[in-house]
């Protein structure tokens, strides 16, 4: 059974597109987590989230977006359910305490709450890096910022652990024992990692590398395809024969933030 926990509608306009795709492949629930900097409510707290990310569309207020999603539930095929993607960056205090005072107001609507890191020091964009840094210390910058992420305790998935390797080609020698400390600490503190769909199709090999870590020191994990297109919707079901073929017998689900495994 599977729970994407993981897209996005906004760049496509309407929900039920993307709750069919999902459908289509094999999913039995889906999860709408539009991107914090996508709500109005988000926008107008937050210089950074208002000066920082492009929106994919028009932003809209909070319950505006719930709303959306719970009429696309009504039509639906499956379950549907409602988050949000909240960046993180510890160094914002701004941002800190929009998000604090987002998941005290609204949280209890949400029914998973995912953090993700999309920036690294010095405010350099995970997904178009010009960096002067070795690899070495941009992964570990990043995958800091991660466990950081997984320690806090506030977030119910830390999302695409693997995202900048869609920027970074190769694979530094460093990572293995980089994405180990983080299932680590996914496993200590039980906060699952994402297999994100998208980076299965873009980056493979650090997917299986992930997946490798989180076997080795049975972290949990959640499934999310990140798609921002109904033609994506789905897609982290193709990594499910890496998850059975290392062993990987669960993942996450998660409705009103609280969190049941459920059997692949």
């Amino acid at each position: 059974m599977i729970a994407d926990l993981h897209n996005h509608y906004l760049r496509a306009g309407e929900v039920d597109a993307m709750v069919e795709a999902a459908a289509r492949a094999g999913v039995a629930e889906v999860a709408i987590t539009e991107h914090v900097f996508h709500l109005t409510e988000a926008r107008e707290a937050s210089t950074y989230l208002r000066t920082r990310f492009v929106p994919e569309g028009t932003p809209l207020p909070h319950a505006e977006y719930v709303a959306a999603v719970a009429a696309a539930a009504a039509r639906a095929s499956i379950p549907v359910r409602v988050g949000v993607e909240l960046d993180v960056r510890p160094e914002d205090e701004e941002l800190a305490a929009t998000t604090a005072r987002l998941r005290t107001e609204l949280g209890a609507i949400w029914d998973v709450v995912i953090g993700s890191v999309h920036v690294i020091d010095e405010d350099r964009d995970i997904h178009l890096l010009d960096d002067a840094r070795l690899p070495d210390a941009i992964w570990a910058d990043y995958v800091g910022r991660l466990r950081h992420l997984v320690a806090s305790g506030l977030y119910d998935v830390v999302s695409h652990p693997v995202r900048l390797g869609t920027s970074l080609p190769g694979v530094p020698a460093t990572v293995p024992a980089l994405l180990d400390d983080l299932a680590r600490d996914a496993a200590r503190h039980d906060c699952p990692l994402e297999i994100n769909g998208t980076d299965h199709r873009r980056r493979p090999d650090l997917v299986r590398l992930l997946v490798i870590s989180c076997a080795r020191y049975k972290a949990p994990v959640a499934l999310g395809s990140d798609a921002h297109r109904p033609g994506r919707a789905g897609c982290v079901v193709d990594t499910l024969p890496l998850l059975r073929e290392l062993r990987v017998g669960s993942a996450a689900n998660f409705v009103r933030r609280v969190r049941a495994d459920l059997p692949l």
